[in-house]
């Protein structure tokens, strides 16, 4: 049994794809799961976390996979601590979130969803 996940499965050979017994669709996260992945991942004793706003970071993150999502805190999270107030706010995060998008259009590469074969 050979298991493996892709974010790129448009990029493999028709023939390869063929072989594959099992094929299962991960759609990317929908607007609340994005929003639980903001309030698991961002740690909730991290200073300005009861002031961040969820909604709008679960809108703002539309396209956006998990691994992006966490990406996009751990860089919120070194920012805040090298910030003079030493506080995760939500510009701080909104700027982290543009950071991934930006590099993602730069390299080409858009949100699609996950695929496990």
């Amino acid at each position: 049994i050979v298991a493996f996940a892709t974010n790129f499965a448009c990029n493999y050979d028709p023939a390869f794809v063929r072989r594959i017994l099992k094929h299962i669709y991960i759609p990317l996260p929908d607007f609340e799961a994005r929003k639980k992945l903001w309030q698991i991942k961002i740690p909730n004793n991290a200073p300005g976390y009861k002031q961040l706003n969820f909604e709008e970071l679960s809108e703002i993150s539309e396209g956006m996979s998990g691994g992006d999502i966490l990406v996009s805190v751990k860089n919120a999270l070194f920012d805040a601590a090298c910030s003079t107030e030493q506080t995760v706010s939500n510009e701080i995060v909104l700027s982290a979130i543009n950071a991934v998008k930006t590099s993602k259009e730069k390299i080409g590469v858009t949100g699609v969803a996950h695929g496990i074969a």
